[in-house]
């Protein structure tokens, strides 16, 4: 994937940002993640990788 950013903004802000919007996604359209998941860490690992080019 490939993606622009402002320089203002932090990579970890993006991809944070990006796993919100995915989990929050997800979760409206397959609701029974909802309640499997409630309060605990949603599907994603904690880490990302980052190459700059």
């Amino acid at each position: 994937m490939h993606i622009e950013y402002a320089p203002k903004n932090s990579i970890s802000s993006i991809v944070k940002h990006m796993k919100r919007r995915t989990s929050i996604k997800l979760q409206q359209e397959f609701q029974s993640l909802s309640t499997t998941y409630w309060g605990k860490h949603f599907l994603w690992a904690m880490e990302h990788g980052v190459k700059e080019m």
